[in-house]
């Protein structure tokens, strides 16, 4: 299916008709050119005809093993659930890493490249939430919150998903690919339904978005400008009739416009990883709360004085240095110490700016 698809003048309704009158892509492949001829025309016959024998199946199979890939078609019974069924779904895709099963819940998390770090916090942290609740975070591995999403899920032990709009091969930006390589190495995966080296546009960025609204249950969109990319992911989330998710924010911010126009358009606000869990109907157990409500006590607790002073002023928002100095009447370099050592337990995180804050 992977050689034929490929095929000069081949769509998705001429590929259904080939294997629904050959059987299978292997057939069509050993045709003889009058068969082929009697169900798709001459032009198409033509054209599988030179492609079965200029050697484009072993080009095509020796570029995947190049480059440690794999390839699912939709015919396979192992093709991921959520696109299998929509109109617009591609002939396969190719992938590193181990394909979702069938009972896993996708979570896909999309937003601005250029977020500010009240996205960033917000991605990582729901995130980290779901993930460590079992759910798998898929997002399209873009800069921002896309790139923090499926931080998050990692940092928590968890599995994410990455939807490329170039060909396997490629990480886009390349300064993910040690996030690409990590999604894989943690039992994720990397998916693309263009083939190893193939030449991808612009607009195939935008064309994988469905991908991404549809192989999951729900789309969570943290921050989005108004005129933002994310758009077409959200209008396709809702033709495949999927929950859509907006994190309120500043109305200050533009950044923000985009998520708090979704909600006044009727999108669910998203306030906590607890929306999503009433929203699949999952009851979360009152033990599982309390076990972690004690690992976070405990960790406080085995912290110095100057620890907890530092945390109490953390908690609700972002602090800086000069702001953390003069609340807690610390010297700075008690208070730098202190900050290494929380971020080492990771119950704080530094974001730019020199500003910290409280991530349990």
């Amino acid at each position: 299916v992977m050689w034929l698809s490929r095929v000069k003048g081949i769509n998705d309704k001429k590929l259904d008709k080939l294997i629904e009158y050959f059987g299978t892509a292997e057939k069509v492949y050993k045709a003889e050119r009058d068969l082929l001829f009697s169900a798709v025309g001459s032009d198409i016959a033509n054209a599988v005809c030179q492609s079965a024998r200029d050697g484009s199946l072993e080009k095509y199979i020796d570029e995947i093993k190049k480059d440690k890939a794999e390839y699912i078609s939709k015919y396979n019974p192992y093709f991921p659930e959520g696109i299998k069924n929509i109109d617009d779904r591609p002939t396969g895709i190719y992938y590193k890493g181990i394909l979702p099963k069938e009972n896993n819940i996708l979570i896909s998390m999309v937003g601005s490249r250029r977020c500010t770090e009240y996205g960033r916090a917000v991605s990582l942290k729901i995130a980290g939430e779901l993930a460590s609740r079992g759910m798998v975070i898929v997002s399209g591995l873009a800069d921002g919150v896309d790139s923090y999403a499926a931080i998050g899920a990692l940092n928590n032990n968890g599995k994410a998903i990455g939807i490329l709009g170039t060909g396997i091969n490629r990480c886009y930006p390349a300064s993910n690919q040690t996030l690409y390589d990590e999604i894989i190495d943690q039992g994720g995966c990397i998916i693309s339904e263009y083939a190893p080296y193939e030449r991808t546009y612009k607009q195939d960025f935008v064309y994988r978005n469905r991908i991404i609204a549809a192989i999951s249950r729900i789309l969570i969109v943290v921050e989005a400008e108004d005129k933002s990319g994310t758009f077409s992911t959200v209008d396709a989330a809702l033709n495949y009739g999927k929950s859509v998710f907006a994190v309120p924010g500043s109305i200050f911010s533009s950044y923000s416009r985009g998520t708090n126009r979704l909600i006044r358009e009727g999108c669910a606000p998203l306030t906590g990883y607890e929306d999503i869990l009433f929203e699949l109907g999952i009851s979360e157990d009152e033990s599982d709360k309390k076990e972690q409500k004690n690992k976070e006590n405990l960790l406080i607790h085995n912290m110095n004085e100057n620890g907890k002073r530092i945390i109490e002023f953390m908690r609700n928002e972002p602090i800086d240095m000069e702001t953390l100095t003069a609340k807690t009447g610390l010297p700075v370099g008690v208070i730098q110490s202190e900050l290494t050592v929380l971020e080492v337990k990771g119950i704080i995180r530094r974001l730019p700016g020199q500003r910290y804050i409280f991530i349990l």
